[in-house]
């Protein structure tokens, strides 16, 4: 499945499953990054994620020849999805007020488990409310002290907003 597939697939979802985009807004945290319990188990990544209109998201994946839906970061509602090990986490994290620009540095930072997470990236041409992420990465620091850099590659969308049409 190459990219274009991927990332169709990605925002066909989110059209599909705008509807129910109120009932996910997490109540705001008094804490920036505070880890939840595991929500669920995912084989192979995150599945198909909801970004309602008017809203800007982070979505990464591996660079595996089957990639993985790893991330998913809903910068207006303050909800990072991750996969991690096999788990899909629920994050609660402060909401960003303003979309990234072009050569902006992505940067997120989440503790799971005692395990330290940063997913970092440059967006790269954004335009009609995409740009790339091609130099992604995911750095973990494990409980015991070891590291691991994981390349991945993704994209960062604006669902346009709705207009009435009255």
């Amino acid at each position: 499945m190459g990219w274009g597939r991927l990332i169709g697939a990605v925002v066909g979802a989110t059209a599909f499953l705008t509807g129910c985009a109120g009932s996910l807004r997490p109540e705001l945290s008094t804490q920036p990054y505070v880890s939840a319990p595991p929500r669920g188990s995912a084989e192979r990544g995150l599945p198909a994620q909801d970004l309602p209109p008017g809203n800007c998201g982070i979505f990464l994946f591996t660079r595996d020849a089957r990639p993985a839906f790893v991330l998913f970061d809903h910068l207006d509602a303050g909800l990072v999805r991750l996969w991690l090990d096999g788990e899909i986490r629920h994050i609660t994290v402060d909401p960003r007020r303003n979309p990234p620009v072009d050569g902006q540095t992505y940067q997120r930072l989440v503790t799971v488990d005692g395990e330290t997470v940063l997913f970092t990236g440059a967006i790269e041409t954004p335009s009609d409310g995409q740009g790339d992420m091609s130099r992604a990465l995911m750095r973990r620091t494990l409980s015991d002290g070891a590291n691991a850099v994981i390349p991945l590659s993704g994209v960062f969308v604006c669902q346009p907003a709705q207009t009435d049409s009255h």
